[in-house]
């Protein structure tokens, strides 16, 4: 593996496999979403706040949250944070990811499995 950073990881692979999936299209979205803003410095400035790297929507349904972590780490790497948000967004699958390999957890069975490839918004 090469020493891509999550952003490259993010625009090189795993984009264009949302794309493939479905995702983006149509009445699709991929977005980005602030969950938390950064908490107020005392100098006044703002921390950055918490993001959820992808949400994946379908109409006006919140389906999913991918977080994605950089590919020299494992793809669980962000199973956390994934749930995390996938509660906070109530979202009924989270997903971790490090471009190579997907682990998906259905919050609502309290399943969690590894998949080859995304869902397609009409699968989700």
């Amino acid at each position: 593996m090469s020493g891509r950073n999550e952003a490259d990881t993010r625009g090189d692979l795993i984009e264009p496999a949302l794309r493939e999936s479905g995702w983006g299209v149509d009445e699709s979205r991929i977005r980005r979403e602030e969950l938390a803003p950064g908490r107020i410095l005392p100098n006044g400035e703002r921390e950055t706040g918490e993001w959820a790297d992808y949400v994946l929507s379908y109409k006006t349904h919140k389906l999913a949250v991918l977080e994605a972590k950089k590919e020299s780490l494992e793809p669980t790497e962000g199973v956390n944070q994934a749930k995390r948000y996938a509660e906070r967004l109530q979202t009924r699958f989270a997903y971790s990811t490090n471009g190579h390999k997907i682990y998906e957890m259905d919050m609502k069975k309290g399943s969690h499995r590894f998949i080859d490839s995304y869902p397609s918004p009409d699968k989700l």
